[in-house]
């Protein structure tokens, strides 16, 4: 999967929009295992919140299975209205 994706800071939470799927950074071959090695999260200490669409249900499920495998399963996700989509938040700080 190619996709687009913004970095800003929210709030002091390093936030990660997931756009769309283009040619602009490849994720396909991290798997959800190990993006943390290639320097994704580690760049950041802090506090991360990951947004996607909800109308887009494969960046949902690799976004869910790369935090649930990055955080030890700990984080925790809300469905944000103003971008009508889930969101799942964690911190590294520990890690």
């Amino acid at each position: 999967m190619l996709v687009m994706l913004e970095k800003v800071k929210e709030d002091g939470i390093v936030t990660l929009n997931h756009l769309v799927e283009l040619a602009s950074y490849d994720l396909s071959k991290y798997n959800g295992r190990d993006i943390n090695e290639n320097g994704l999260f580690v760049v950041d200490l802090g506090r991360w919140r990951v947004n996607q669409y909800d109308w887009n249900a494969p960046a949902q499920h690799f976004w869910r299975s790369v935090i649930q495998a990055y955080s030890n399963q700990n984080y925790t996700e809300t469905i944000r209205e103003d971008i009508k989509g889930p969101s799942q938040e964690f911190s590294n700080h520990e890690m």
